[in-house]
């Protein structure tokens, strides 16, 4: 399992999620998505993926195409890591 937590604007997960997808169609591997305000119009966003390759390859496949088309270009932050204090998950 790979847990993956950023913040960031508010503003660019949106253009992250509407231009990818990624909670309309989520992608193979992605378990959950939880995504909280944070103030000052930030956000911090949770995903839990089945494992590092598949967050990866969503990447490599989805939003790296994104990037390159200058499709992302108005998204000017680079979302900061953040350290979880706890986190819990069952698998059955």
């Amino acid at each position: 399992m790979f847990v993956e937590t950023v913040r960031g604007p508010r503003s660019d997960w949106e253009a992250v999620r509407d231009r990818s997808g990624i909670l309309a169609q989520p992608p193979d591997g992605l378990l959950s998505c939880v995504v909280l305000p944070d103030g000052d119009d930030h956000m911090i966003g949770i995903m839990v993926w089945d494992t590092p390759g598949q967050r990866g390859d969503w990447a490599a496949a989805t939003m790296m195409p994104l990037f390159e088309s200058g499709r992302m270009a108005d998204v000017t932050s680079n979302p900061a890591p953040v350290e979880p204090i706890d986190l819990f998950v069952r698998r059955s």
